[in-house]
Formats: structure tokens, sequence, C-alpha cells
């Protein structure tokens, strides 16, 4: 998936709908230790499994860290959602690392984090077209005009979402 700047908010803009989103969320973390077993079990693996994790800005120099309950109160919401690849998983704990990152948030693909269960606000699992999780994904895609949509499966590479767990 290569991101260009001008498609950003066209394609991943965010989601409108608050309880929607609310409810995608806690669905993907009620799974997110599926994933991992799934993962960890190498069911499908070539195939990318990516977690969106959300991002703020949180030291003097504009550093970034994951947004979490940690640094709620000081930052009550976070700035940015990223999907980080994952390339290693011990139990709820990935290791996964930045494909596409916004440059004007000074991120730089490669960029790794240690990412915990309760840091996830949603999974996915890319099978040739065929996505398992992806809960805000599928929001997403359903606010857009049904014009809009064939190019962001072609973008996204999904072909058809999956009603089951993988």
């Amino acid at each position: 998936m290569a991101m260009l700047p001008d498609e950003r908010e066209a394609r991943f803009g965010e989601i409108t709908d608050a309880l929607a989103l609310h409810q995608a969320i806690e669905q993907a973390r009620a799974t997110v230790s599926h994933f991992s077993s799934v993962f960890s079990a190498q069911k499908f693996k070539s195939a990318p499994h990516l977690l969106k994790v959300p991002f703020v800005r949180s030291g003097p120099q504009g550093e970034v860290c994951v947004w979490s309950a940690e640094v709620a109160s000081k930052y009550p919401s976070p700035e940015l959602h990223l999907w980080l690849r994952v390339h290693d998983a011990l139990d709820d704990v990935f290791f996964a690392h930045e494909v596409e990152a916004p440059k004007h948030f000074g991120l730089a693909a490669g960029d790794t984090y240690v990412v915990t269960a309760d840091h996830i606000d949603d999974w996915m699992i890319n099978v040739d077209g065929l996505v398992y999780g992806a809960y805000t994904l599928r929001l997403q895609r359903d606010e857009l005009p049904e014009l809009a949509k064939a190019a962001f499966d072609n973008y996204v590479g999904v072909r058809q979402f999956s009603t089951e767990l993988p």
C-alpha cells in the first residue's frame, strides 16, 4: 500500500459515526487475541498482519508516541492513527513497523514500535484480497460515496471483507 499525499484525507478521513467507531474498536479489541494466535501460528505466513494504532505528539520537540491511557490526561485524544505491520508477537505484545508514515508528523517508514493489545484500535489480515478484521476500515469504506468505493478497495487491496474470524 503506497499512500499518495493527496489521497490520504480522501481515503482515510475521520469516521463520523462516533458510536459505530466505538463499537468497531471494541470488536477489534475483543478479538485481538485471535489475531495474535493466527499470527503466531503463521496461518497466513505471507499475508500482511496489520494493527491500527493511535499516536500523539508528546514532547517539547514534537516527539511521537503511541497514545494510551497513560498520556490521555495530558493529550485527551490521538492526533493520528496508523496501520503498522506486525513482524513479531509475544502473547498480547506486538512488534510492528510503519509502512506508510506521514512526513508532516515527523515519522519515517520502518520506525518500529512495541504495542500492547490495549493500545490497538483495529487489526487486519489481508489474504490475497480477503480481509479479516479491519472493523474501522469497513466503517470508513461505508461512509464513502458509491463511486469512490472501487478506488478505495483497489488502494487497500480488498476484494471482500470476511464475516468470520480467520
